[in-house]
């Protein structure tokens, strides 16, 4: 930092790259002194350090943060500045709803809101979906005055993965001709794709699955992985991790289970990390922890960060505290200098209201010199 030092003039321009910078490379106790040295703070410095947090798991820290500054009009106020605080109420529900996966404190924010624009209601609405209330999602959609594309696919893929095609389909047809951009361009692929009248190889069929899963629909997405069976042409590991996250996503845990066990049966593939991860995600999101678990436990080789946080995930979801431990304790092993498994572990054990266990969880971290910075 002695560059900085040696500036004779110093303005909010360089303050808030510095503050950036730290918080970038995880040194969120330099960022935050910076901050709360600062002559003067904008929005851009207010982001910069809920951004910080948010990235190293500690969303209490950047609610904290948050909330503070709303009554400090050096970051402006709910009513001369909503415009700019909307950006970092959206920075902040994006990283405390989906990280955390706290859908009800991420819907407390957006409705303390004094204006939201297009990207936070999408944001709310994804949030929903994830985890399957369709009930409020629909309800966001509608009060929303110009739904963009991304909102209508939301709710198509929404009402898709709860196996309500019907809902799905009174959707797509409700969508007014600039919306059907994504759709049209998916539609047009697939006549192309049918146009070619010579071989198609794994990698033209992989995009096909990948086009339609990666859009919400995730049975056209399996239909095709029938249809290139049906046409004998061989499915890659590729494949099959488009195939389980189309199961994910639609709910069809059996299936899901059943595509998983052909890789070795059927194709001979023997499922990699990846493919695991899949699973756990796919049994997870309906409650069957043991099973994820014991997924995990039979694995051939070690499981990674991605197989436990979607058991993690899972957890925090259902509100499940039987196991989150294991999946946390896998991930401070694996990723020693992070805050997050912590942070969520000592989440979860408070709102259960377990206060030993997150006097636990709180303790571990300081004695494994882990820094949750506040």
């Amino acid at each position: 930092m002695s560059l900085f030092d040696w500036m004779p003039v110093r303005d909010i321009v360089s303050w808030n790259t510095m503050i950036s910078g730290y918080a970038q490379c995880g040194r969120l106790a330099d960022a935050l002194g910076l901050f709360n040295c600062m002559p003067e703070r904008n929005i851009v410095s207010l982001n910069a350090m809920i951004t910080g947090f948010l990235r190293n798991g500690d969303e209490s820290s950047a609610i904290e943060l948050f909330q503070r500054m709303l009554n400090e009009t050096q970051c402006g106020n709910k009513d001369d500045h909503g415009g700019d605080l909307v950006s970092a109420y959206n920075i902040l529900f994006v990283g405390y709803g989906h990280r955390a996966g706290d859908i009800t404190s991420a819907r407390s924010l957006f409705d303390q809101m004094m204006e939201c624009d297009t990207f936070s209601s999408n944001t709310m609405i994804s949030g929903y979906v994830h985890v399957e209330d369709m009930l409020e999602a629909i309800e966001l959609f509608t009060e929303m005055p110009s739904p963009d594309t991304l909102s209508w696919n939301t709710m198509i893929s929404g009402f898709a993965q709860i196996g309500r095609m019907e809902l799905a389909d009174d959707i797509f047809k409700q969508m007014s001709p600039k919306n059907l951009v994504t759709c049209g361009a998916i539609l047009e692929a697939e006549t192309m794709f049918k146009e070619v009248h010579f071989h198609k190889d794994v990698i033209s069929w992989n995009a096909m699955i990948r086009g339609y899963a990666s859009h919400g629909f995730a049975s056209e997405a399996l239909e095709h992985f029938n249809l290139m069976e049906a046409h004998k042409v061989q499915p890659s590991y590729i494949t099959f991790i488009l195939v389980l996250n189309a199961c994910a996503h639609a709910g069809l845990v059996e299936e899901g289970r059943r595509h998983f066990k052909s890789m070795t049966r059927e194709f001979g593939l023997e499922p990699r990390v990846e493919h695991f991860a899949s699973l756990v995600d796919i049994v997870g999101r309906h409650r069957q922890l043991e099973e994820a678990l014991d997924l995990i436990n039979g694995m051939p080789f070690e499981p990674d960060a991605a197989v436990w946080g979607a058991l993690l995930g899972s957890c925090r979801v259902h509100n499940n505290i039987d196991h989150p431990h294991v999946a946390a304790e896998a991930l401070m092993r694996l990723q020693p200098e992070s805050s997050a498994p912590y942070v969520l572990l000592y989440n979860m054990y408070a709102d259960a209201e377990q206060w030993d266990k997150a006097t636990e969880a709180k303790m571990l971290m300081e004695r494994n010199n882990v820094k949750k910075e506040i």
